[in-house]
């Protein structure tokens, strides 16, 4: 097992000094880049604790302990991915990964509060959270942050390949975590040799435009399904916990004893309320739609035209997972059927809109490009040609 200590130690040690060369490298290129250098910093920090703790190992200064390793390694996918979502945020100045966040602790802070449900569902949405933040990269970019964003999917499916087996009893400090720390390795690297430019604008406007060839348009709509497909399931899992928050914060507001909001179960989502004190069956019922429709309105006031689209998904899966509450209510089944198809319309609405805004954001890049490709030679330029 030292031999196994020592590789994880030692990605671990690599992925925190390039980490902390970022910091070095971004804090000497204005303050955007200043800033995005300090995030990684903060994150190098992490992982160099990973390998101290590894390095123990192999050397038996310490025990190892299964517990204490899958502990740490807990924290640190939380504190990575929200790292690097925050850090893509100032390099792409994409507002969208914002509500992102808001949606990632909504689901966190609402679920059943065992142990092994928490680190469950947190570990999901973090890794969801993270893939997300790569296909941005992936959908966005080109060069260096492109490959830092293939990387970032590699990276969440070697990890998950990892918990996955830590999960049926594997026990995690004897896998083998250097693969995916290869992977996020080689993501800060294509971030890091993106410094001179750091920006996905400005690096598509200094490239030329490439009409998308025939066989090309395979991989766009592959990448863009995986894309749709994360997102969904992030807001299907996020409307669950505010559906379900919704009629948690009534039973607290009725002043009642007991109430416990529980996301995964075997037969549904559902929250468990015991109340000895008097309260009103009906609005305590309808709290879970009116909380997934008060957000979804939130989500359209405040944001673009993306998170329009998102606050859609939120308002179809809000009526989705309202099936058990609408039976309880006693309406009948001809309203239930009807709002269920309506929940289907609305879900359908919203990935065309989430479609269409990344269609429309692809022109917007292109025309940019070739508007750059037009622009005449400046002045400066031209006395350099007449001499």
């Amino acid at each position: 097992m030292g031999v196994i200590f020592a590789l994880n130690g030692l990605s671990y040690l690599l992925v925190a000094l390039m980490a902390f060369y970022i910091y070095y490298t971004f804090c000497k290129k204005g303050e955007l880049a200043c800033k995005v250098g300090d995030i990684m910093g903060a994150n190098g920090i992490f992982y160099l604790l990973m390998s101290f703790l590894n390095f123990l190992w192999t050397f038996g200064v310490l025990e190892p302990s299964n517990k204490d390793f899958a502990l740490m390694n807990f924290v640190l996918v939380i504190v990575s991915s929200l790292l690097i979502l925050y850090a893509v945020y100032k390099i792409t100045d994409n507002r969208n990964l914002v509500y992102l966040l808001v949606l990632f602790i909504s689901t966190v802070f609402a679920i059943n509060y065992s142990i092994q449900a928490f680190f469950v569902v947190t570990l999901a949405a973090s890794y969801l959270l993270m893939i997300i933040v790569s296909l941005e990269l992936i959908l966005f970019s080109n060069f260096y942050l492109k490959n830092a964003g293939y990387s970032g999917v590699a990276y969440v499916i070697l990890s998950v390949a990892m918990s996955a087996l830590a999960f049926y009893g594997v026990e995690a400090i004897n896998l083998f975590w250097f693969l995916p720390n290869i992977a996020m390795f080689f993501a800060l690297l294509f971030i890091c040799l993106d410094v001179k430019n750091l920006g996905i604008i400005r690096r598509i406007e200094r490239k030329r435009y490439k009409k998308v060839k025939a066989w090309d348009y395979l991989g766009l709509f592959s990448k863009f399904f995986v894309f749709m497909a994360s997102i969904s399931a992030f807001i299907f899992v996020s409307s669950i916990a505010i559906h379900e928050l919704g009629h948690a914060f009534v039973a607290q507001y009725y002043g009642c004893g007991q109430f416990k909001a529980v996301i995964y179960d075997i037969i549904a989502p559902h929250t468990e309320i015991k109340c000895d004190v008097y309260y009103n069956d009906f609005v305590l019922t309808a709290a879970g739609i009116a909380a997934t429709t008060t957000i979804g309105l939130l989500f359209i006031l405040t944001g673009g035209a993306f998170i329009r689209g998102i606050s859609y998904l939120i308002f179809g899966f809000g009526l989705l997972i309202s099936y058990g509450d609408l039976v309880e209510l006693q309406v009948s089944k001809n309203i239930i059927y009807v709002t269920m198809l309506l929940s289907v319309i609305i879900i359908t609405i919203a990935i065309v809109k989430i479609s269409a805004y990344n269609l429309k954001q692809q022109n917007i890049l292109k025309e940019r490009v070739e508007s750059s490709d037009k622009t005449p030679v400046s002045s400066v330029e031209t006395k350099k040609q007449s001499k």
